[in-house]
């Protein structure tokens, strides 16, 4: 008995520096990835957009290489959302485009996250079309973007049937068919909230 609890004593500080120079890694980066998150959710709460931007940044830079597509996924859309705050829609509506299109290729994106994100750039996409309406942008561009949102807010709406969604695309076809000076009056809608007003 008393070789095997030498051998055991022995054994257990060897197999412990090889997971933690090993799997372990993994698990302490993923762990500070969390750690990241968190501070950048706090910074939003503050609405210091621009640090939470930083943050997300660290977080993704700080998960390990391999099996981390989804969390990339989710921190990107994170950070694709403050954007929206810093009032750099069209650099959301980028961001959100690229990881649509990277969602939709990947095994690892459950249909929660692309929701998420069509949502998110069907909105951000809504805005900027309001936005470029009243700054006289022609009518062609403008349509193209809202368009696009119509299109995601259509397809979110096909697959989930709530109100909400559907409120937000028939939003979209009013902005296309509203008079400009009646818009000029309408408050911008919320960057955070959805389309109808």
């Amino acid at each position: 008995m008393r070789k095997v609890i030498l051998f055991m004593w022995c054994v257990l500080p060897i197999l412990w520096v090889c997971f933690h120079y090993g799997p372990g890694q993994e698990y302490l980066k993923r762990e500070k990835s969390a750690e990241l998150i968190m501070q950048a959710e706090q910074l939003e709460k503050e609405e210091k957009w621009l640090e939470a931007q930083l943050v997300y940044d660290k977080a993704l830079s700080a998960l390990p290489a391999e099996n981390t597509d989804k969390e990339k996924m989710f921190i990107s859309l994170k950070k694709a959302k403050t954007y929206l705050n810093t009032s750099d829609v069209g650099e959301a509506a980028t961001q959100l485009e690229t990881l649509l299109t990277v969602a939709q290729n990947s095994p690892h994106a459950d249909k929660k996250l692309l929701d998420d994100i069509r949502g998110t750039l069907a909105h951000s996409l809504y805005y900027s079309a309001w936005h470029m309406r009243l700054q006289g942008i022609p009518r062609k561009r403008w349509m193209q973007e809202l368009e696009h949102s119509r299109q995601n807010f259509r397809l979110l709406a096909e697959n989930k049937g709530d109100s909400p969604l559907k409120k937000n695309l028939e939003s979209a076809i009013h902005l296309s068919r509203i008079d400009l000076n009646k818009l000029k009056g309408m408050a911008l809608p919320d960057k955070n909230a959805g389309c109808g007003s």
